[in-house]
Parts: structure tokens; sequence; C-alpha cells
């Protein structure tokens, strides 16, 4: 998925939504690991998914939590200087000298500015 699918796609989201979490993390270079733990009662897999890139190895809630969404901004970014702004219902993220960016929730936001940011970047790389 190109990165500029993922920003529009972020910017229709009303609230959080994992699978877009889970794109996040891929365009973080992120890899999904499955390991079979054997079967249940039911005979259902038990599974555990680790995360590899992330910290813990488990995926954040980008979309659905402020904390999770900063953490992103310094994955992203590193520590350079934003803001989070809201009213009339709308909520605006910026970073450093980039676009203002406006999603439903700040979370949002913050993803939104993070990923144009890393467009940005990866823009300059090629």
């Amino acid at each position: 998925m190109s990165i500029d699918v993922l920003i529009n796609e972020l910017k229709g989201l009303k609230e959080g939504d994992r699978g877009v979490d889970r794109k996040i993390a891929r365009q973080l270079g992120w890899k999904r690991h499955v390991e079979n733990r054997g079967t249940n009662q039911n005979g259902q897999p038990i599974e555990k998914v680790k995360w590899i890139g992330a910290e813990d190895g488990k995926l954040p809630l980008f979309t659905d939590s402020l904390d999770a969404a900063f953490g992103l901004v310094r994955i992203v970014t590193g520590f350079r200087l934003g803001g989070v702004s809201w009213g009339n219902g709308e909520f605006r993220a910026v970073i450093g000298e980039g676009l203002y960016c406006t999603g439903a929730t700040p979370a949002i936001a913050l993803c939104i500015a993070a990923m144009t940011a890393k467009r940005g970047e990866d823009q300059d790389e090629e």
C-alpha cells in the first residue's frame, strides 16, 4: 500500500482502527510474526502475534491512543517541535514546519501528520 493511500484512509477515519494501525506498522517496516502455540480444547489454533520492529513486540494503538500517536511521531521524525489543536469538532496536528493535518481525533490527526512527514522524508531519499 502506498503511503498516499494510507494517508487518505486515515483522513476518512472517524475513530481508531486496528487494520489501519497494522498498515502504519508496515509503513514503518515492521513485520508481523505469528507463532503457533498448539490448539485449545476446541481444536482452534492458539497463536501469539509479535510485531518485529515494535519495542515490546506489540502493535500500538496508533489511531486510538494519543500516547501511541505521539510515539509514532517520535519514531518517524524524532523529537521535532509540533502541536495539536482543536476547534469546531476538528483536530489539527503539525510536526515541525510541515502541513497542518486534520483528523477526527487528536490521535488520528497526529498519525496523518506523522505519515505526511514520512512521505516527505521518503521522497527526499529518492
